[in-house]
């Protein structure tokens, strides 16, 4: 397997930042999830795939659920950082290799594998999406 590999990882709370530079966990989970009005970005939106873990909305559910809990009896902000999300991409474009290529399924098994002794049972859902110019994978950390 040739090429590089690119990781972003960024934190999300309940709201969107104040000047809107980072929006709220649900509204990126509506981007990963692909719903329409997420993802003007996506000229034909296709199903992604889940490749580990759990249903994102699950994980955010057990986000917010963790968010709740303060063993000093505070309230925890609504701006408050509870979740993180990264991308890896995959050097290959979507339209010359196929889901089922041996090197993508190498290197989904490499990330989950790096992803996991990384951080443990804090990864809980990879997601692929196939319907952009390259193959990239969503994961998400609580």
């Amino acid at each position: 397997m040739s090429g590089y590999q690119f990781i972003h990882i960024e934190a999300y709370s309940r709201v969107p930042s104040r000047k809107n530079k980072r929006q709220s966990s649900k509204g990126m989970l509506k981007e990963l999830m692909r719903s329409p009005e997420a993802c003007p970005h996506v000229s034909f939106i296709k199903q992604p795939r889940s490749v580990y873990g759990e249903d994102p909305w699950k994980v955010l559910k057990f986000a917010e659920n963790q968010a709740d809990i303060d063993n000093l009896n505070r309230k925890f902000r609504k701006d408050g950082l509870m979740l993180v999300a990264g991308v890896a991409s995959y050097p290959a474009r979507t339209d010359e290799i196929s889901f089922d290529n041996k090197d993508l399924q190498k290197w989904l098994n490499l990330t989950i594998d790096f992803l996991s002794k990384k951080y443990g049972d804090q990864l809980k859902s990879v997601i692929v999406h196939s319907d952009e110019p390259f193959w990239h994978c969503h994961f998400i950390l609580v």
